[in-house]
């Protein structure tokens, strides 16, 4: 869950997850431009935006970019709203009917986060879901660093890419796709008595205070030996055929602008 980092939490813009990107190369951090310039710092309001399509008929405020599971990908800017006031222009803005409920029906209290957070913890792994992909060996296909080999954080076709939005600078990470089944057996994702096989990204070292953060997928291969397509809301950002009138759709233009300058 969300935590502070010497009073000023890190903020994660984590988009791009579960999803493939548009296959451009990145650099190796080292190769970071001087002259860096961060696109996507603006007011958008996050889930809580009256504006945002399927706010009337989605009350739980679930991303509509990993569709299967609510509350991911995690941590997400759809989590937060603008708070000018706040050190890091942001808050908290966790939705109590998203949350997960004890055995009487009562979710968690958002109230400590909302009201004191105004970023997510700089050590938190990084969850996601991607349909079709249940197995490790999944992640090796995909050029995606593990625990154990974490060489791939210096390829230039990685396949996970963890990105400083205000330094240009990539982070290195491993990752591992969530292996307890132990409840129901593996089924397809969203599937009634399915068992949810997240994948979590790990930094390798933890975030830097008070900075944005960007995630992002590309040509992640699944169980089938296919490639892991995008949801139909990333695909309409992705493509730039979203609605204008969708107040997302700058914000995500911004952090498309970042990754292409990457």
């Amino acid at each position: 869950m969300p935590g502070k980092l010497g009073g000023r939490p890190v903020r994660l813009a984590v988009v791009a997850l579960c999803l493939l990107w548009l296959g451009v190369y990145l650099v190796p951090p080292s190769h970071a431009s001087a002259a860096w310039a961060n696109h996507d710092q603006d007011s958008w309001g996050g889930w809580a935006d009256p504006s945002n399509p399927g706010f009337v008929t989605n009350p739980q405020g679930c991303d509509p970019i990993v569709p299967q599971q609510c509350m991911l990908p995690y941590p997400d800017d759809w989590l937060t709203s603008s708070d000018p006031s706040s050190l890091t222009g942001r808050k908290m803005n966790l939705n109590p009917l998203a949350m997960p409920r004890n055995a009487e029906g009562k979710p968690i209290d958002t109230s400590p986060w909302n009201n004191w957070s105004d970023g997510f913890s700089a050590g938190a792994q990084i969850l996601t879901l991607v349909p079709g992909v249940t197995r490790n060996s999944d992640l090796i296909k995909s050029n995606i660093p593990t625990d154990t080999d974490m060489s791939l954080n210096n390829s230039s076709d990685e396949g996970v890419i963890l990105l400083d939005a205000d330094t240009g600078k990539t982070w290195p990470v491993w990752a591992e796709v969530d292996q307890y089944t132990q409840e129901a057996g593996v089924l397809p994702a969203g599937a009634v008595g399915s068992v949810q096989q997240d994948l979590m990204i790990h930094p390798a070292e933890n975030l830097l205070d008070g900075h944005r953060y960007i995630v992002a997928l590309r040509k992640v291969h699944t169980d089938d030996g296919g490639f892991a397509q995008p949801a139909p809301a990333f695909r309409a950002y992705r493509g730039n055929t979203a609605p204008t009138s969708d107040p997302r759709t700058a914000h995500m233009n911004g952090i498309f602008k970042d990754l292409q300058e990457a």
